[in-house]
């Protein structure tokens, strides 16, 4: 994935925690992600690909810890933690945002679906090209610093876009005004023929 921030603001990713679950027969792949960040930007955005249209679910704030626990090579004792927190798969749909972001109305980028999960307000997207898509993030006050090529990669597959708003609020402020923490895990779950995750 990507990130992108307002112009001279500074955001980077330390960490990242992931859970990726494939089914070949079903032909169907969900990856649940967690990115730590940190920086001094208060408005800033991270998008991701897939190679098919994903559905987004919020995922309980604790999903990694609990799979910490459960993948301890020793012998445990599973009822002792029946009485915690469900690994159910909740979703927490909002309806269509408004605010600063921009309705997409270039030919060259459709807009297909908009909504909020957990805390993220999100847009997913289909580009034509990588130019194209880079204009329009532009446009919605998202600058990244890197070259057009990694985007351009999952355009010519025609993989979909998913772009998130992320909230600093959700992390810890420090002492000199950044922030720094992870925000809520995010599940995509989207049609695959193989295992795929975005590290272009």
């Amino acid at each position: 994935c990507c990130y992108f921030s307002d112009k001279d603001k500074d955001v980077n990713q330390p960490a990242q925690k992931a859970f990726i679950n494939w089914d070949p027969a079903e032909g169907q792949e969900s990856f649940t992600v967690q990115p730590m960040f940190q920086g001094n930007a208060v408005d800033f955005g991270m998008v991701i690909p897939t190679p098919a249209r994903p559905k987004l679910d919020e995922m309980p704030r604790e999903f990694f810890k609990l799979l910490a626990v459960f993948t301890i090579l020793e012998p445990m004792p599973i009822d002792k933690y029946k009485s915690g927190p469900s690994l159910g798969l909740g979703m927490a749909m909002g309806g269509v945002s408004g605010g600063a972001w921009k309705r997409a109305e270039e030919r060259q980028v459709r807009l297909l679906e908009q909504g909020i999960v957990g805390s993220l307000d999100y847009k997913i997207i289909l580009a034509k090209n990588a130019s194209a898509l880079y204009q329009w993030l532009d446009d919605h006050n998202y600058h990244y610093q890197g070259d057009e090529k990694t985007l351009d990669f999952y355009i010519r597959k025609g993989w979909f876009f998913t772009v998130m708003k992320i909230d600093p609020k959700q992390m810890k402020q420090r002492a000199d005004g950044t922030y720094s923490g992870e925000i809520t895990p995010t599940r995509f779950t989207f049609a695959s023929s193989k295992l795929v995750y975005p590290l272009r």
